[in-house]
């Protein structure tokens, strides 16, 4: 039985318009442009582009003219006349249950990857990481951060040292970590702390003026330190780089992944660490108050005055340090789930009730 296709004859060599042209496929396996001067043309010289939906396909001639058609259902029924069965991928394709399971496994996989496979990666790869890289990132970071939010300390020659030396008491004896400390004006982080992933310590001008003892500012610094312990801001960015090459290969989004090249430094200032990140620099922190006798209470007192103070002016910094503390933090059913240190330290009322009952 012949089957007629109807097409579009394109020379294969020029951007020439295709001419209108009806093919005749017989049973046998042989194809005749209608019209043109190839002569019947086996199957097995023509090369038939897959069926993919509606897409129209394309019948490569030995000649190199391309013939090109809509006709996908004719197509088909010629070449399963000819003895060639339809494509297993257009089967699968067109097949709405396999659709439907295709896509249930592959959310779980990019569900198992982002929850698990992911963050397991990422820890492996910041194990083996080379310290120069850490000071790279660092390095980029500062300087990106001192542009673009960061003002120039106004701290004295004499507090600054006072708080240097402070610093210097903190560090571990067994030299696990390179540490440093850095002073900049919070800009619009306000009073904050946060760490580098080479060990690099910066305390906002406004944290120091909010808090009321070295005990306070030691408590932040340790967390800090902690964090660096952990190598947490290392392992926060290979995470979003896994999370942007996830992206890459579902949709294709190549924009994502140079992105976050060029947004480390917010990866590291505004990206929320996870509870994980946030309980294992809390048990440094506490450890090591032990070890130095600094009673826990005074992390939880300036967490606490942070959110109670957020941005305020100047004048008003000095009112806002001696208030009482927020009846949100001690009353449960006026709760506030999550306090403002950066965005990276979500301190929430159980780990600072933990710092209170370690207290005790």
């Amino acid at each position: 039985m012949t089957v007629r296709i109807r097409g579009k004859l394109y020379d294969g060599h020029t951007a020439a318009a295709g001419q209108d042209v009806e093919a005749l496929g017989s049973a046998s396996g042989q194809l005749t442009l209608v019209g043109q001067a190839f002569g019947a043309l086996d199957v097995s010289e023509i090369h038939i582009s897959e069926r993919l939906a509606a897409i129209p396909r394309t019948l490569s001639l030995p000649s190199g003219h391309v013939f090109e058609s809509s006709d996908n259902d004719t197509i088909d029924h010629w070449l399963q006349q000819c003895g060639q069965s339809a494509s297993w991928r257009f089967r699968l394709e067109s097949n709405w249950s396999f659709a439907l399971i295709a896509l249930a496994i592959v959310s779980i996989v990019v569900f198992a990857s982002a929850r698990w496979g992911i963050p397991l990666a990422s820890d492996m790869i910041a194990e083996r990481m080379p310290a120069e890289v850490d000071s790279m990132i660092a390095r980029g970071a500062l300087d990106a951060l001192d542009e673009a939010v960061f003002e120039e300390t106004a701290l004295s020659d004499a507090l600054q040292s006072a708080h240097q030396t402070l610093f210097k008491n903190l560090e571990p004896s067994d030299g696990e970590a390179t540490f440093k400390i850095e002073f900049r004006g919070g800009g619009w982080i306000g009073a904050n702390a946060f760490a580098l992933p080479d060990g690099t310590v910066v305390v906002t001008d406004e944290l120091i003026a909010l808090s009321k003892s070295d005990d306070e500012i030691s408590s932040v610094i340790l967390h800090e330190m902690g964090h660096v312990i952990h190598r947490h801001s290392l392992r926060q960015v290979i995470r979003h780089s896994w999370l942007a090459l996830l992206s890459l290969l579902i949709v294709g989004d190549v924009s994502s992944a140079g992105a976050l090249v060029l947004a480390l430094p917010s990866v590291l200032v505004q990206s929320a660490y996870s509870r994980e990140f946030e309980t294992e620099a809390d048990d440094y922190a506490l450890m090591r108050m032990q070890e130095l006798d600094i009673k826990p209470i005074n992390f939880a007192n300036l967490m606490q005055r942070m959110e109670r103070c957020a941005l305020p002016e100047d004048e008003e910094l000095q009112e806002c340090r001696e208030a009482k503390p927020n009846a949100s933090l001690s009353d449960p059913g006026k709760r506030r789930d999550w306090l403002q240190y950066l965005s990276t330290h979500p301190a929430t009322l159980d780990r600072l009730t933990r710092f209170k009952d370690q207290n005790n």
